[in-house]
């Protein structure tokens, strides 16, 4: 994990100037989606400065949405009425609270 921090650290370097230089809107959220999230989406706010409420990171975004996706072709229904997400801290630590996981307003068998 950390090798690809130091990896895609760089990329964060051109927002920073832009900010910086006042070239961005000044209540602009920013959304990190890059791996690993957590990481990058630290160092991005203490490289700006910015505050926390400002910089979001991605997390389990998309482990939800594909979560989501593999439960509604499992059950054939439309994955607008699949409820279930990964919570926690994106990669090892992420889990499923399956008891919270429905379709259709209907809970999985136990």
């Amino acid at each position: 994990m950390i090798s690809a921090a130091h990896r895609s650290t760089p990329l964060l370097m051109p927002v920073r100037k832009w900010y910086i230089h006042d070239q961005l809107h000044p209540e602009s959220l920013y959304v990190i989606v890059s791996n690993p999230v957590d990481v990058l989406t630290y160092v991005f706010l203490k490289y700006t400065g910015l505050p926390q409420e400002r910089v979001i990171g991605s997390g389990t975004v998309l482990d939800t949405a594909r979560l989501r996706a593999r439960i509604s072709e499992y059950y054939k229904v439309n994955q607008k009425n699949v409820h279930a997400y990964v919570l926690g801290e994106h990669g090892d630590s992420s889990f499923v609270p399956w008891s919270l996981a429905n379709k259709k307003h209907l809970h999985p068998p136990r």
